[in-house]
């Protein structure tokens, strides 16, 4: 799959979301940004059994005040979140620069 930004729950009613990469060849390719639970709770990301997502831009986990409980799992051989951008955990928009 490919976009240019991803999210998994976006807005502050955005809970609860579950997005899964899984087994080899499997790739979700972002040309820019992904985000995590922008603003929601419970939002999940699960890459595993040698998947890959990868993330040209900043990846986000949480990013404002409301967001909570928000996970990435990256599990099993070869599996991998990669990309040039940083990797923001837990920020507001004033601390990410944005």
């Amino acid at each position: 799959m490919e976009n240019n930004n991803g999210f998994v729950g976006s807005g502050s009613s955005a809970s609860n979301n579950l997005a899964v990469v899984t087994d080899v060849g499997s790739v979700w390719s972002n040309a820019s940004h992904l985000h995590v639970g922008s603003s929601g709770r419970g939002n999940q990301l699960i890459v595993s059994n040698g998947a890959s997502v990868m993330t040209q831009g900043e990846k986000r986990l949480g990013h404002f005040i409301g967001a909570a409980s928000n996970s990435v799992l990256v599990t099993g051989v070869g599996s991998s979140w990669l990309g040039n951008g940083n990797l923001y955990v837990g920020v507001t928009d004033s601390q990410a620069g944005s």
